[in-house]
C-alpha cells in the first residue's frame, strides 16, 4: 500500500515543481522582453553551476552579446527561476546607475546577518544602511589618507622586489599570480589592519589561506550555494544559507577584537580602516547623528565591524592581485608598451631624484593609462547588480520593471563591446589618453566605471 501512495506523492510534487518553473519562465515573455530560452532546473546558468570554467560574469557577457547582436536595447535571463534584467543600451544603463538611482538603491546581493555575519558588509547592504555606512567609510579612501599609507606600500614593494630577485637567481618560471597575491595581501593587512604578515616570507599564512579560499569556486556545492543565494535571497535567508563559514567569522572577528583592545589599552592610533571604525564607534569628531551614534556605540557588534574589515580585505585582495597579474601579462606580451612605460618611470624618477613618492606615482600618466586599459580588458568587477525598489518604466520603452526585479549590468560585456572599444581584444592604453577620451562614445562608457 505504501509504494502506490509514495508514487502518487512524488508525481504530485514533480508536477507542481514543473508547473512552477513553466510559470516562472514565462515572466519575460509576458513583459515582451527578448530572453534566452531557459532550461529546468537551473534556468540559464547550468554552465555556471556545473563547470569550473564558467563564471557569472562570463555568463552575463554571453547574454549581453546575444542581445547586442540582435539589435536589442535589453533582454532577460533566468538565474535558476529568478528573472534577471540585462540592459544593453547605454542610455538605459546610465539611467539605472545615475539619473534614476533612487529606484535602485538596493544592490540585490544576498546577506544573512544572523547566521552569516560577514555577509552583511558594505558590498551587500542596500538602501539607507548602505548609504549611511558608505558615507562614513568614504574618508578612509581619500587622497590624503592614501598618501599617509604610502610608506607601508613601499615596504611591501621592497619585499616584492627582493622576492623577484631571489626567484630570478634560481632560474625557471616566475609565478606572477602568486607574487601578485602575496603583495596584495601584504599591503591590505598592513594598511587596513596594521598587521605585518609578510606573505613573501610566510606564503602559507592565515591571511593568504583565507584570501584564496574566499574566491575558490572549485567546489560544485559552493557554486550552487552561491548561485542559489544570489538567485533566491529570500528563500536562502529562510533556510539559513551561509556564504562564509564560521571559521571566517571567527578569524576576522578575532583580528578586530584584538586590535581594538590593544589600541584602546595602549591609547595608540593608526591611519587605517580599523582605526576609522574605532573612531566611528567612539564618535570621534562628533559628526554622527543621534541615531547613528546609538547604532555604532550600542548596536555595532564586533561581528558587524568584522564584516566591513572582511569585505575590504576580500575585495581589495581579489581586485588588486588579478589586475596586477593581468597587467604584467599584457606588458610581457606587448614589449613596445613595456618599453614606453619603463621610459616614463625612469624619467619621473629622475625628476624626483630617485625617490618613489606619492607625487611621483601620480605624475606617471602613461602608467595610469596602462592600468586603466588593464581594468577595461579584465574588469575585476565583471558585473554590477541592482534591485528595483518600486515599479520603473524603462526609458524609451513600454516595459515596466516590477518591484523586486533584479538587474545585472555586464561590465565585461560593455568593456568588450566593439561599438565603444574598437578591436576590444587589443591591449591599447591609448584609449585612455587625452585624445582617446575625447570621443563621445568613450565618454559615455566611462560613466560605468563609477557604477560600482
Amino acid at each position: 500500500m505504501f509504494l502506490p501512495y509514495f508514487s502518487i506523492v512524488c508525481v504530485i510534487i514533480a508536477t507542481t515543481i514543473y508547473l512552477y518553473y513553466k510559470w516562472a519562465f514565462s515572466y519575460w515573455k509576458k513583459k515582451c522582453v527578448p530572453f534566452v530560452e531557459p532550461k529546468i532546473p537551473f534556468g540559464n546558468v547550468q554552465n555556471v553551476i556545473t563547470s569550473q570554467q564558467m563564471y557569472v560574469g562570463i555568463h552575463l557577457k554571453h547574454g549581453y552579446d546575444i542581445f547586442k547582436d540582435q539589435g536589442q536595447v535589453h533582454g532577460g535571463s533566468y538565474l535558476i527561476c529568478s528573472p534577471r534584467y540585462i540592459p544593453v543600451d547605454l542610455k538605459i544603463i546610465k539611467s539605472i546607475l545615475q539619473q534614476d538611482f533612487n529606484y535602485f538603491t538596493d544592490r540585490g546581493f544576498y546577506y544573512n546577518e544572523k547566521d552569516d555575519p560577514l555577509s552583511a558588509n558594505l558590498f551587500s547592504l542596500g538602501g539607507e544602511r548602505w548609504r549611511s555606512l558608505r558615507s562614513k567609510l568614504s574618508p578612509a579612501f581619500s587622497s590624503a589618507k592614501l598618501k599617509i599609507m604610502f610608506d607601508p606600500l613601499l615596504v611591501c614593494a621592497d619585499r616584492l622586489n627582493d622576492a623577484i630577485v631571489n626567484l630570478e637567481s634560481k632560474g625557471g618560471i616566475i609565478d606572477a599570480s602568486t607574487l601578485s597575491i602575496n603583495y596584495s595581501i601584504s599591503v591590505i593587512a598592513l594598511c587596513a589592519f596594521g598587521v605585518d604578515c609578510d606573505c613573501f616570507k610566510y606564503p602559507n599564512s592565515e591571511f593568504v589561506q583565507f584570501g584564496r579560499r574566499t574566491f575558490d569556486y572549485s567546489s560544485w556545492l559552493r557554486r550552487f550555494k552561491m548561485t542559489f543565494a544570489f538567485a533566491m535571497p529570500n528563500l536562502a535567508l529562510l533556510l539559513g544559507v551561509k556564504v562564509f563559514g564560521r571559521d571566517y567569522t571567527n578569524f576576522f572577528t578575532e583580528i578586530v577584537e584584538k586590535t581594538i583592545s590593544f589600541r584602546e589599552t595602549t591609547k595608540t592610533t593608526r591611519k587605517d580602516l580599523i582605526q576609522l571604525l574605532i573612531d566611528l564607534k567612539n564618535d570621534v569628531g562628533g559628526d554622527l547623528s543621534e541615531e547613528e551614534r546609538t547604532h555604532w556605540q550600542k548596536g555595532a557588534t564586533l561581528e558587524e565591524l568584522a564584516a566591513q574589515v572582511f569585505i575590504f580585505f576580500a575585495a581589495g585582495f581579489e581586485t588588486s592581485s588579478t589586475t596586477f597579474s593581468f597587467c604584467l601579462y599584457e606588458l610581457a606580451q606587448n614589449l613596445e608598451i613595456q618599453s614606453r612605460l619603463r621610459e616614463e618611470i625612469e624619467e619621473v624618477l629622475i625628476e624626483s631624484r630617485g625617490s618613489i613618492t606619492y607625487e611621483a606615482i601620480s605624475n606617471m600618466k602613461y602608467a595610469n593609462q596602462v592600468i586603466e586599459e588593464t581594468l577595461r580588458k579584465y574588469p575585476p568587477v565583471s558585473f554590477i547588480g541592482r534591485k528595483c525598489e518600486r515599479p520603473y518604466r524603462i526609458p524609451g520603452t513600454d516595459v515596466v520593471l516590477d518591484q523586486g526585479t533584479y538587474i545585472d549590468i555586464s561590465v565585461l560585456g560593455i568593456h568588450h563591446d566593439r561599438e565603444y572599444y574598437p578591436d576590444p581584444e587589443k591591449f591599447d592604453p591609448e584609449r585612455f589618453s587625452d585624445e582617446g577620451k575625447k570621443t563621445e562614445k568613450f565618454d559615455g562608457v566611462s560613466t560605468v566605471w563609477g557604477g560600482t
